[in-house]
């Protein structure tokens, strides 16, 4: 069966399992991989007595590439809010709409605010 017949057949069910691919940024996903992957290095050196001087955080006067992995993340999660605002925004989703759930997210909820001490 052909994919043609396929998406048919699943449109004429009432069954329209298939979605658009969605575009990635390779870039983003690449680099965010790295993050992780240095943010491991660095939180699990293996034993503490012997770090690789790289992976310790550098004096009050320097820095070292360990102090560049919370400042990729921020850098990320403003490419990846602008990706995503963006998209919403060319699927036709109003900007208000938008806005009430960035809101909602931000603020606690019943749980976050029974968990505090």
């Amino acid at each position: 069966m052909s994919f043609a017949s396929k998406s048919s057949a699943l449109k004429s069910s009432g069954m329209n399992t298939l979605r658009p691919a969605t575009t990635r940024v390779v870039a983003v996903d690449a680099l965010r991989g790295l993050t992780i992957a240095f943010m491991i290095m660095v939180n699990d050196p293996g034993d503490w007595k012997h770090v690789y001087a790289p992976l310790e955080h550098a004096k009050w006067n320097g820095w070292t590439l360990t102090d560049l992995v919370f400042p990729s993340f921020l850098f990320l999660v403003g490419c990846s809010i602008v990706f995503a605002v963006e998209s919403r925004l060319a699927r036709g989703v109003a900007a208000g709409t938008i806005a009430l759930q960035i809101v909602r997210r931000a603020l606690p909820t019943k749980s976050a605010a029974t968990m505090a001490p």
